[in-house]
């Protein structure tokens, strides 16, 4: 596992949107567009994991801002993807560091470290329970990644 240089993956942004709608960017692999589009508008990270890439792009939205995890195959195919989000939150990426082979850990909001643990093969998912509070993934039974991480109240910031 490694952090990818930005010469290696970037993101070039696609269509400026409305305020109501995310920005979409297509990810860029040594210089070559993957075709894989994706939410976001900035490229936080890039960790390289065997052949797999783990991506972190944020939205551009200075009261609000979002998280967008994303874990893509060597053909650059979506395997999993995740959202953080808080409302009213304004997260920022800082911190990111490698803490086992299949291990990331970084902060985003809720004055939290949050750590990403990338799977060998896809692990089974109950869909309605297991999540921290503010991530958010699409439904389905099965995860490549698991995000941890325990939020401190909003409240308490």
């Amino acid at each position: 596992m490694r952090i990818s240089e930005t010469t290696e993956i970037q993101i070039k942004r696609l269509i400026e949107v409305s305020e109501n709608e995310d920005p979409r960017s297509e990810i860029v692999a040594k210089g070559v567009a993957t075709g894989s589009i994706v939410p976001g508008a900035y490229l936080e990270a890039a960790v390289q994991w065997g052949d797999c890439h783990l991506l972190f792009l944020t939205n551009d939205c200075p009261f609000e801002e979002s998280l967008n995890i994303y874990l893509f195959d060597k053909h650059w195919r979506l395997l999993d993807s995740a959202e953080m989000f808080c409302i009213y939150s304004t997260g920022s990426f800082s911190d990111l560091k490698l803490t086992a082979p299949n291990r990331v850990q970084f902060r985003f909001f809720g004055d939290t470290d949050w750590e990403v643990e990338i799977f060998d093969a896809p692990q089974f998912r109950f869909p309605w329970l297991g999540e921290p509070v503010g991530v958010i993934r699409e439904f389905g039974f099965t995860r490549h990644f698991l995000v941890r991480g325990h939020p401190k109240p909003m409240d308490r910031l």
